[in-house]
């Protein structure tokens, strides 16, 4: 086993850090994206714990830490947080929902497609780029570690600053491969899919098409799929101007 070239002093960033708010005996699993964080989903979580449900968000290898432990990892150990959080879960509630943003919604997707999972919620589902330069990241991960982005976002506290340092200001080419992988993955396991889906996307959003919901809708075995089109919300959209309907659609699916 070779030794890890991770900083001694690197810990979890406070925002990041896993939740679980105890409520009823249903539960879900949320699943945040590519270089996301639990704070993504504080809105979402909390309204979902007040309306009676088990909630858990956890911290995707690699994400909350820093930009080393970041490019440490891969498309498996994404996929393995996930699976772990969701066994871990199962192992309280007998009934599981999973809910997932972005890459959070291939991680959603492919469980679905390894367990019997009722219902699932995605939010702007990674399966259709609308920025095509991500396609040659796996021949420039060869050359190119990280180029730095035209980042907008408006840090607020000590945490955000340093998440958006190591993070949000950087292109990372070899994890950008990686992300490639479970999207494909997630494709071509569509079939597999039999959940009950309901899809949010946007056609504000600036990161994927919301083309998306039909892929999932035509290739996925899913006998009820119902989709929400937003007009107004970024990429995350779980931290925008419709979170609150976001919330009030999400919590309506898993309630029925």
């Amino acid at each position: 086993m070779k030794r890890s070239n991770l900083e001694q002093n690197l810990f979890t960033r406070k925002p990041a850090a896993p939740v679980y708010l105890k409520g009823g005996d249903k539960a879900v699993l949320l699943i945040h994206g590519y270089n996301g964080y639990a704070k993504d989903f504080e809105y979402l979580a909390s309204r979902l714990n007040k309306a009676g449900f088990s909630v858990a968000v956890p911290r995707l290898a690699g994400h909350g830490t820093s930009a080393a432990d970041f490019l440490s990892t891969n498309a498996e150990m994404w996929l393995r947080s996930a699976i772990d959080a969701y066994l871990d879960l199962k192992l309280k509630h007998e009934t599981v929902y999973v809910a997932g943003l972005s890459m959070g919604g291939l991680l959603t997707l492919i469980l679905a497609s390894m367990f019997d999972i009722k219902k699932i919620a995605l939010m702007a589902p990674a399966l259709i780029n609308r920025k095509k330069d991500i396609l040659f990241t796996p021949f420039f991960r060869h050359f190119i570690t990280k180029k730095k982005r035209n980042w907008q976002g408006k840090e607020n506290d000590e945490d955000d600053i340093y998440l958006a340092d190591e993070y949000w200001k950087w292109n990372f080419i070899p994890s950008a491969a990686e992300f490639l992988k479970l999207q494909k993955h997630a494709k071509k396991i569509l079939k597999f899919v039999k959940s009950d889906v309901f899809t949010i996307v946007s056609t504000a959003d600036e990161m994927i098409a919301p083309e998306s919901a039909g892929l999932i809708e035509k290739n996925a075995s899913s006998i009820n799929c119902e989709k929400l089109m937003l007009t107004e919300s970024p990429h995350v959209m779980s931290k925008g101007p419709d979170k609150e309907l976001i919330a009030d659609r999400i919590i309506d699916w898993f309630s029925r």
